[in-house]
């Protein structure tokens, strides 16, 4: 009821208001609309027109403001009820991995990738998921989309670097730790794989550089001492490669900067032998072998002297601290095998260094005295 009588009484006054107004403005004002349309208005009909005018454009941008703030909250909600339910999908997902429930993550998984493209870590997940199942193709294609999303996503780069690896597309996976060390320079993780890729293709002149990166890192004492040790192994290698292409002088100071760096790695000293064979010093091989063997006492010497006795015309009679019974010290199994095969024969009868790193990338050891 008092609404009524506001509103009656408001009215009211609006009336009183215009007459009054209206008669303190005699006249008539002409508004033109086009040329042949003429409208007289009084002056206060005008006025009154215009305010009139101005409410409503002001009511159609508040309501426009007003509508468009209500759609961004429909939209906003809607969207954060998707995400709700892509989380539930990807956490379930993560739990039917834990669980060993394969098939039941790949399918959930693949619902949250439908309904978000571009989520990373569903990418990330499925694309161990075939990596373990040796789908390395779809692996390689999961992780390749994460990291168009992604692009300087460490983790995504070293999953993908591990995809390329298992599907042996080495060089690939190189590229992609290279790309890893430009976000992260030191990235212990990027460096020790790209290390053991460069190892696996006898790229031992890169590795040789990155292993001493690692050496300047701040690892534990265990870690330093074991990376220190396959220094050695790869220095050994560069000198090995070095003299299998004809440069016996750049050999010859890989394998003594070997034997500084650890005056116990035989193959060093074998490569030394090697050159001075091939220099035609075969004598100063022996007596360099010889010390080496009365020092060691290692049998791979002993038979590596034994077959150079013949060259120099003497027996093993002649080298009173070469006979008197087995080693003091017999080799491993694994390190007798390991040492044999730094020489082997060639198909012109030559004889060759075949490197001691062969088929041991997994562990990181180096042959070394037991």
């Amino acid at each position: 009821m008092l609404r009524l009588l506001t509103t009656i009484f408001l009215v009211s006054a609006g009336i009183f208001l215009y007459s009054y107004a209206r008669e303190l403005n005699p006249g008539t004002v002409a508004v033109r609309t086009s040329p042949s349309i003429q409208f007289e208005l009084s002056p206060v009909t005008l006025v009154i027109f215009s305010m009139a005018v101005g409410a409503v454009l002001v009511a159609l941008a508040v309501g426009m403001r007003q509508t468009a703030h209500v759609i961004g909250n429909w939209r906003s909600t809607r969207l954060l009820r998707r995400k709700r339910k892509i989380d539930a999908l990807h956490r379930e997902g993560t739990h039917a991995i834990m669980s060993k429930r394969t098939v039941d993550a790949i399918g959930l998984f693949e619902r949250a990738l439908a309904m978000d493209p571009n989520r990373v870590d569903s990418l990330l997940w499925l694309g161990n998921i075939y990596r373990v199942e040796s789908n390395f193709a779809e692996a390689i294609r999961l992780h390749q989309r994460a990291n168009r999303v992604d692009e300087r996503n460490i983790e995504i780069l070293l999953e993908l670097a591990n995809d390329l690896e298992g599907a042996k597309r080495y060089e690939d996976a190189l590229q992609t730790l290279h790309k890893m060390l430009k976000i992260e320079p030191d990235n212990l993780t990027a460096l020790i794989r790209k290390r053991d890729l460069l190892i696996r293709l006898e790229k031992w002149s890169e590795a040789l550089e990155i292993q001493h990166r690692l050496l300047k890192a701040n690892l534990p004492e265990p870690e330093r001492r074991a990376e220190a040790h396959l220094l050695t192994g790869c220095t050994y290698e560069v000198g090995r490669q070095l003299l299998e292409r004809g440069h016996p002088d750049k050999a010859r100071r890989y394998f003594r900067g070997a034997i500084k760096k650890d005056r116990t790695f035989l193959p060093a000293y074998v490569g030394i032998g090697e050159i001075l064979i091939r220099e035609g010093k075969t004598k100063q091989a022996v007596e360099i072998l010889k010390k080496v063997y009365a020092k060691t006492r290692s049998s791979i010497i002993l038979h590596r002297l034994e077959e150079l006795f013949p060259r120099t015309g003497r027996t093993q009679r002649n080298y009173p601290c070469l006979s008197g019974g087995p080693p003091a010290r017999p080799e491993q199994p694994s390190t007798a095998v390991l040492f044999g095969q730094a020489l082997l024969p060639t198909r012109n009868g030559r004889r060759s260094l075949r490197h001691p790193l062969d088929r041991r990338r997994d562990t990181g050891s180096i042959g070394r005295l037991p």
